[in-house]
């Protein structure tokens, strides 16, 4: 029996050999039988088997069906592969109206609230007699005539937007400091890219209901649109009076960015935008246009630094004071502003109010909203304050960051609106710029009180390169949020940004015999 099981193991395992003088070799595969080791064959490592997932709805198959046939043929997909996350449970792939999606990997929109994208719907309030009875017939009747079918409402604000662009490297070409005089065609340039840019602005919405896209993708790229014109047209303004590098270019920056901030915050939570009789999107931008058009019919922006009470000939000698009689057009415009920013701002503080009460809800932690906008402001004047340099010699990539971060805000706050989350209190963007106000006080009390603590950053170039690096942070925070809440929305409805991806057929018969409208 045991030369048996010998001879059959040799033929297993030929390898195994007798060592010189007739011992056999001791290996792991021997097995001890009394005198003699039998090799036997290892054995097989043992295959974890894993729990099969929960059977997943037809729709989420078909899902997978897609993926599979867009790697083999990507041209026709627009949607880029990396950004779909399949979900593996059936409480991820079903939603709110019983149907499955694939969604991309998510970081500000979590999928528990996108169900709220269905129920979204968009509600305004324009009281303006200009926008009523001038601008709303030219847009209808001729504008929207000018844009094919086939453009999508957001393509035509991007479009619109660009005309800004344009005059923003204008103003970097002719007049980086704000304080120089430019050709007149530069203005005018200025107010016909900013009357295009209201135009196509206006016309969004109109082409959404022609083409039947209209939905929360086009009111958050709307608003976001905007705040991003913002801080631009404040630094358009800026050279078109002769501000300068100073504090009344960031006075004017202030009452712009509040003026977004605001109108945001009590579309939140009023449910509705609401625009009074006197407005920013409309008298607001029409006045602009006006500015630039006279500075350049008078050939500058110095026209507007003399007194407006002498060159309109009102006679000093009606009592008023020497300081309001010399003040120049410029000055009496931001009085002007920062009245009329003050009454939106307890009007709009007004309408939370009143629609919070009408809910059965308080107020008070509405109005906590508006801390956010004054904490990041009180962080922006104390830095400037600290950093005479950046505020004298490069204001410009500094407004572009706190537009940023503006923007930021607004955006959170947009897309807490579309799908129903929590008021959004926590910007990051402010960060950094804490940390630079913290490092700049240490040498302002060393200086001034003896005590304090030494500048990590320097001075000088240093904070040139820490301010460009807010910029670049803040591009890039404010880049990643507008790309995947974009991706996260088009993937959830179904829908591109820039295309049409269902054209509306009226009547479009399905096989099941009945109609649809796409």
């Amino acid at each position: 029996m045991l030369d048996e099981l010998q001879d059959d193991a040799r033929r297993l395992f030929p390898d195994a050999k007798n060592p010189p003088g007739g011992r056999r070799q001791h290996t792991p595969f021997l097995l001890v039988c009394e005198p003699s080791f039998v090799p036997v064959p290892p054995r097989a490592p043992r295959r974890r088997v894993r729990a099969l997932p929960p059977r997943l709805p037809s729709a989420t198959l078909r899902n997978r069906t897609s993926v599979r046939s867009a790697s083999d043929h990507p041209g026709r997909y627009r949607t880029a592969l990396p950004s779909i996350n399949l979900p593996t449970t059936r409480e991820e792939a079903q939603t709110g109206d019983g149907s499955a999606h694939a969604v991309g990997i998510m970081v500000y929109v979590r999928q528990r609230n996108l169900p709220g994208l269905r129920e979204y719907k968009y509600s305004s309030v324009d009281r303006s007699l200009v926008s009523k009875y001038i601008l709303k017939p030219f847009y209808t009747n001729v504008v929207i005539k000018c844009f094919p079918l086939s453009m999508a409402p957001n393509l035509i604000t991007l479009t619109g937007f660009m005309f800004v662009v344009a005059n923003f490297l204008t103003l970097l070409w002719y007049n980086p400091g704000l304080d120089q005089d430019c050709p007149s065609w530069v203005y005018y340039s200025w107010a016909l890219g900013l009357f295009l840019y209201q135009t196509f602005d206006a016309v969004d919405g109109t082409q959404a209901r022609r083409t039947k896209q209209s939905g929360p993708l086009g009111e958050l790229f709307d608003h976001g649109v905007d705040a991003l014109n913002t801080s631009l047209e404040v630094l358009l303004f800026a050279a078109s009076q002769n501000l300068g590098q100073g504090w009344k270019t960031v006075a004017t920056l202030f009452a712009a960015l509040l003026t977004f901030y605001v109108q945001t915050w009590d579309e939140y939570h009023t449910k509705t935008l609401t625009l009074g009789i006197v407005n920013g999107p409309v008298e607001g931008i029409l006045i602009l246009v006006a500015v630039y058009t006279l500075t350049g019919f008078f050939g500058g922006a110095h026209i507007w630094q003399q007194s407006m009470l002498r060159t309109l000939g009102v006679p000093h000698a009606l009592g008023i004071p020497a300081a309001l009689y010399d003040l120049s057009f410029t000055e009496w415009y931001m009085v002007q502003g920062g009245i009329v920013l003050v009454l939106n701002t307890v009007e709009s503080s007004l309408n939370v109010i009143r629609a919070r009460h009408g809910r059965g809800d308080r107020s008070r932690g509405a109005l906590l909203g508006l801390l956010p906008f004054f904490a990041v402001w009180a962080l922006v004047v104390a830095y400037l304050f600290l950093q005479p340099n950046i505020l004298h010699h490069h204001l410009v990539p500094f407004v572009l960051f706190a537009g940023l971060i503006n923007a930021y805000s607004v955006g959170q706050i947009i897309t807490a609106h579309l799908v129903t989350m929590r008021f959004p209190y926590w910007n990051v963007l402010g960060l950094p710029l804490a940390f630079g106000v913290i490092d700049s006080l240490g040498p302002y009390l060393q200086q001034r009180f003896g005590f304090g603590w030494p500048s990590a950053l320097g001075d000088g170039v240093y904070q040139v390169a820490f301010l460009f690096l807010m910029l670049g942070t803040a591009l890039g925070v404010y880049g990643s949020f507008v790309v995947d809440v974009i991706i996260t929305i088009c993937d959830y409805l179904d829908i591109w940004c820039l295309t049409i991806k269902h054209p509306y057929n009226e009547g479009h018969n399905l096989s099941n015999g009945k109609t649809k409208n796409y």
